[in-house]
């Protein structure tokens, strides 16, 4: 965890802004990292919207 996204837990920053900010430190979500194992024939479509709605 980055000093950055420290701080915005401690002053209570929106969910909103923290997944900015992890993205933009190169968190991968669940959902593109999902569309990266079916194009690696790792999963399915179905399963990847299943788990990450």
């Amino acid at each position: 965890m980055s000093d950055e996204l420290e701080q915005l837990i401690t002053t209570h920053a929106t969910g909103t802004a923290l997944r900015q900010v992890a993205l933009d430190q190169g968190m991968v979500s669940l959902r593109d990292d999902g569309w990266s194992k079916v194009t690696q024939g790792l999963t399915t479509i179905d399963e990847v919207l299943r788990v990450s709605v």
